[in-house]
């Protein structure tokens, strides 16, 4: 099942590179002490060019890479990209699951990951509808494995690295973008919980978007240029 699951993920995106894929929490808390993931976190977390008066945190998306092509998938990602080249004092940075934070500088240079294995729902861990599975090779549903324990660890230790880029900033007008509009908890919500807990720093949150399959640009642009 997870050959398959895997092989999904990489029609998705042919960049991918499958050491960086987790479809359960435990498999993710693997991914966490990948020497390359380990080595993103140390990084990520550094102080931003001074010529950005304002970060704009965002929520990761299963499109990647989040520019060129690919791009035009993600009504989310297209917003952000159009609001870069508006607001060149702001910078876009996203909050990953498994690597904490991707500053919009790295949107195209990553790690090529799907991380899909902290979410508490089946079907948006495996990615598959019960349609889907009946017409896989398998034809039943399989349900992916969860484990809360190690997803509440995950989480806890994703934050403190989110948590300390928002320290190594501080000084800087932070606005969150990314929690659901219907105030349904999220794991980069989760994150950003613990990361505002770990540093202390004031941020000003906002749902990522007010409707789905609809561009946030307006919505965000206002957000972002209306005032708080």
């Amino acid at each position: 099942v997870r050959k398959y699951l895997s092989e999904r993920s990489l029609q998705a995106n042919p960049a991918l590179d499958l050491a960086f894929t987790a479809y359960t929490p435990g498999e993710t808390l693997g991914l966490l002490e990948n020497p390359v993931i380990r080595d993103w976190h140390r990084g990520c977390v550094a102080r931003l060019d001074e010529k950005y008066d304002t970060i704009v945190l965002v929520p990761c998306a299963k499109t990647k890479p989040w520019t060129g092509p690919a791009v035009g998938k993600s009504k989310l990602y297209s917003a952000y990209n159009a609001l870069r080249e508006e607001m060149p004092n702001a910078c876009f940075v996203t909050i990953s699951e498994p690597l904490g934070i991707v500053p919009m500088q790295a949107w195209g240079d990553f790690p090529q990951y799907d991380n899909p294995g902290l979410f508490r729902d089946d079907a948006q861990r495996s990615g598959m509808t019960k349609e889907q599975w009946a017409n896989s090779p398998f034809k039943r549903t399989y349900g992916v494995p969860f484990d809360e324990a190690a997803r509440a660890v995950c989480i806890e230790r994703l934050g403190v690295v989110v948590g300390e880029f928002l320290s190594n900033n501080k000084d800087r007008r932070i606005v969150s973008v990314v929690d659901s509009a219907t105030g349904s908890a999220s794991t980069h919500g989760e994150m950003l919980d613990i990361a505002i807990q770990e540093s202390g720093v004031e941020v000003s949150r906002h749902p990522k978007r007010l409707e789905p399959r609809v561009s946030p640009l307006s919505y965000l642009r206002g957000v972002l240029t209306g005032g708080e």
